[in-house]
């Protein structure tokens, strides 16, 4: 565990510096090593349990000293090491409300489970698991962006954030909105083959709420990362901890009501509130307003739609390609003049490589 926290800290020290690479590079390595370690010593010496752990715990090690490696030659190097008290003090108030909202947040989203096991079964609590596992990993591409914005965010002056996260936002929501409207239509057939039509048509309604509210999430990621990196960690954990009695309600009523259905619209409901409570927070709401507006009616729009029809009928292609044409429309429209400048001189100079010309 002690390891686990120094790897914590020296990731964020590397990533506070924007070498990202370098954190990439040794992350990678050692969940390969992680790998094929352990199963290299299975091969030799057979499945002893004590040299499995060592085997792990030798590439713990590694990655540490790698990590200690790293910030030593970006960051300490030609510094004497020193105590500054101010300092320490400032860290423990900020990390201590850092760590009461890590404490709360898998509790949020945990306890669907927990309640689907309470008030159904655990029959129900498979059925639920197969879409909220498939439609969490939306947050891959988010979760990467505002990582790498929060150093950003936190070296800038209020104005500089205001912009940054106007910015981030719009790119999110450009970016996520076509593929979960792709998602919508895709996840009962990918369901289909993957755990057999019956399960599939239980599971893909549940999936097609969640996938609204994990999109939700992906944009309160900015307000989220904003309201911390102004040093204000206690707002996000008060607002979580605010969240908490609304959410159980919430979430128990619509089991009871509605079964798994009524604990998906819970989740999302939960979702697309924390993200309008964030943005008025770090002062994001007409930007997010304004988002919601032109892109939810269309994600509820492909749920209908996906829902009402089939892969095997006509219709169901048709609102399939004409939304996901829409929402991209919409988002080159709402995307930052400066990247969208970018996005056309690297296309250009690629048809130009080809011989072909393009007009802005």
């Amino acid at each position: 565990m002690e390891a686990i926290c120094t790897t914590g800290v020296l990731t964020g020290a590397l990533q506070g510096r924007e070498h990202f690479l370098q954190v990439n590079i040794i992350s990678t390595a050692s969940t390969v090593l992680f790998q094929l370690i352990p199963l290299s010593i299975a091969i030799i010496f057979g499945p002893r349990l004590f040299y499995l752990l060592e085997g792990a715990l030798l590439v713990r090690v590694l990655a540490l000293g790698w990590l200690m490696y790293a910030c030593h030659q970006f960051i300490t190097r030609g510094s004497r090491p020193r105590l500054i008290a101010p300092e320490v003090k400032a860290l423990l108030r900020y990390g201590g409300w850092v760590t009461v909202a890590s404490l709360f947040a898998p509790m949020l989203y945990m306890i669907d489970r927990l309640a689907i096991g309470v008030v159904l079964n655990a029959i129900a609590v498979t059925i639920y698991t197969i879409p909220l596992q498939l439609t969490q990993r939306v947050a891959i591409v988010p979760s990467a962006l505002t990582t790498a914005l929060f150093p950003r965010l936190s070296a800038s002056t209020e104005e500089h954030q205001h912009q940054l996260g106007v910015t981030a936002t719009k790119v999110l929501c450009s970016i996520m909105t076509p593929p979960i409207i792709v998602a919508i239509f895709l996840i009962q057939p990918f369901l289909t083959v993957w755990v057999g039509h019956e399960m599939a048509v239980k599971a893909a309604p549940i999936g097609h709420i969640l996938l609204i509210g994990f999109w939700a999430n992906a944009l309160a990621l900015v307000p989220f990362n904003q309201i911390q990196a102004r040093g204000r960690p206690d707002l996000v954990t008060k607002i979580l901890i605010a969240e908490v009695p609304p959410y159980f309600a919430a979430l128990f009523f619509g089991l009871r009501q509605f079964g798994l259905l009524g604990c998906a619209i819970a989740q999302t409901l939960r979702f697309i509130g924390d993200l309008l409570i964030l943005s008025f927070v770090a002062k994001q709401k007409t930007v997010i307003f304004r988002l919601l507006a032109l892109n939810a009616p269309l994600l509820l729009l492909a749920v209908l739609c996906a829902y009402q029809w089939s892969i095997r009928q006509w219709p169901w292609y048709a609102a399939g390609i004409g939304l996901t044409g829409t929402t991209a429309f919409l988002g080159w429209r709402t995307f930052p003049s400066e990247p969208k400048a970018t996005i056309l001189n690297w296309m250009q100079g690629g048809f130009a490589k080809m011989g072909l010309r393009v007009s802005r």
